[in-house]
């Protein structure tokens, strides 16, 4: 459901209302999916950065 969203959003630029109406479900919960979806990407890339060395990503 995460990455269902982020693809509607980055991929295709639909904006929350058009992802709501798709999904058939609240502008709030795509909102939320959005947000956690973002987090959990940024969670992931800052664990391989530490386990490369790498700096973080900002």
């Amino acid at each position: 459901k995460l990455r269902e969203v982020m693809l509607l959003s980055s991929h295709y630029g639909l904006s929350m209302n058009e992802m709501a109406d798709m999904l058939g479900v609240s502008t709030g919960t795509v909102k939320s999916r959005l947000h956690r979806g973002r987090a959990a990407v940024n969670r992931k890339l800052s664990e391989d950065a530490m386990l490369t060395g790498e700096e973080k990503w900002t």
